[in-house]
């Protein structure tokens, strides 16, 4: 069995104080996830694991890639527009 989900900043935004916001919202800061990754993409073997790396790469970024083992599959988009597979 294979899952697939799709995270992203871009659906459920808003203008917040002049500020871009979001709805995927940093634990750590209590405030909507800053970083550069605007879209993850992730497949895996449960629709609860695709969905929560999706989640873990917009909120974490890049550095939660070394969290993922080989039974993900990932395509990250950056805040530019940029898309890559990364594993």
């Amino acid at each position: 069995p294979l899952a697939v989900a799709t995270s992203t900043t871009r659906r459920r935004a808003w203008l917040a104080a002049g500020r871009e916001a979001h709805h995927l919202i940093d634990p750590r800061s209590g405030a909507p996830a800053e970083g550069d990754i605007s879209s993850a993409t992730v497949a895996a073997p449960t629709i609860l694991e695709a969905d929560l790396a999706a989640k873990l790469l917009i909120i974490e970024g890049v550095p939660a890639l070394e969290r993922l083992d080989e039974r993900y599959r990932v395509v990250l988009t950056d805040r530019w527009g940029r898309t890559e597979v990364v594993c």
